[in-house]
């Protein structure tokens, strides 16, 4: 669709905006997917270690979240 017929370099700024809001909007859901998933993710890894998500995200650093997934942490201290 033409919105400024004679006016290419109108034309192709009002292209390059619609493709930018586009893009961002996409940017957006890709994020949401991605957070869904980890917190996914890591109910997962609660239900395993018999305790509740909230526990695995009030651990002090993303380092503790990784010992207790690969099972070098006390997991029992999260026990519910």
């Amino acid at each position: 669709m033409t919105y400024t017929p004679n006016d290419d370099e109108m034309t192709g700024w009002i292209d390059q905006h619609i493709y930018a809001r586009v893009q961002n909007s996409n940017c957006h859901h890709i994020k949401t997917r991605g957070q869904w998933m980890i917190k996914a993710g890591l109910t997962k890894l609660a239900n395993k270690h018999y305790t509740s998500l909230e526990k695995i995200l009030a651990l002090d650093i993303p380092e503790d979240v990784e010992k207790v997934i690969k099972g070098k942490s006390p997991v029992t201290s999260l026990k519910d």
